[in-house]
């Protein structure tokens, strides 16, 4: 088995489930990889596979899984938009019959706020900017199921004021690399005077954040040092 499969979890419904190298993928393949994908998204990816990054997938896999085949069964019939909404209805039914998710949806937002707090990144944080290390798990099944890797409040309604979050699934060696992005993807929409939505603001900032990434994702000093820069510009 070559890179980037790590190892067979199932098969089900007429799909191959892997466990994948989401680190090497994005590396090598696909910068903007996510947490799970099949071919109907990335072509690199052979039919009748789900690819699960293994960093993701061990409270969520199963989830991700409901999607995909949900949204499979779906597009037969349907608009693939349409697909998408019922794999993500599925998904969103299976994440709320777990315990904390349904104790936590009681709760108030701000109560809320404080379990999906993991620790504060002080090292990443100044006086405009507080980065948290977030159960990424909690934020998808709370708030946003398509949240990957991290974020900040230009983009998500449901982050917190001058606040950066950073995914508790992702490989710890990619921390750094997602943080400059979001920092410098932060910095590029609040600076943005000619979008005229958010959303074309993001695809946009988005795409620039991205190559700033990969060009700093195997310098570490220089990763580092940017970093810093963008800390210090932030609005």
């Amino acid at each position: 088995m070559k890179p980037p499969y790590i190892k067979k979890i199932s098969e089900t419904n007429g799909f191959s489930v892997f466990y994948v190298n989401g680190k090497y993928i994005r590396e090598h393949i696909e910068k903007d990889f996510p947490n799970f994908s099949a071919h109907y998204y990335f072509k690199f990816i052979p039919e009748n596979e789900i690819w699960v990054d293994k960093e993701f997938s061990k409270k969520e896999y199963k989830y991700f899984i409901e999607f995909i085949i949900t949204r499979e069964k779906a597009i037969q019939g349907k608009t693939p938009e349409e697909a998408r909404q019922l794999g993500n209805k599925a998904e969103q039914a299976k994440r709320d019959k777990s315990k904390i998710v349904r104790k936590l949806k009681k709760l108030s937002k701000k109560e809320q706020i404080k379990k999906v707090h993991k620790r504060f990144l002080k090292k990443y944080s100044n006086n405009k900017i507080k980065t948290w290390l977030v159960n990424g798990f909690l934020v998808r099944s709370l708030y946003f199921l398509d949240f990957t890797a991290g974020g900040h409040e230009k983009v998500y309604g449901f982050v917190p004021e001058n606040e950066i979050w950073v995914d508790d699934a992702l490989n710890p060696k990619e921390r750094e690399s997602l943080l400059l992005h979001e920092l410098y993807e932060r910095r590029l929409m609040a600076q943005d005077k000619t979008s005229k939505t958010k959303q074309e603001s993001y695809l946009k900032t988005h795409k620039m954040a991205l190559e700033l990434e990969a060009e700093f994702r195997n310098n570490r000093k220089a990763l580092k040092q940017r970093i810093k820069q963008e800390l210090a510009l932030q609005p």
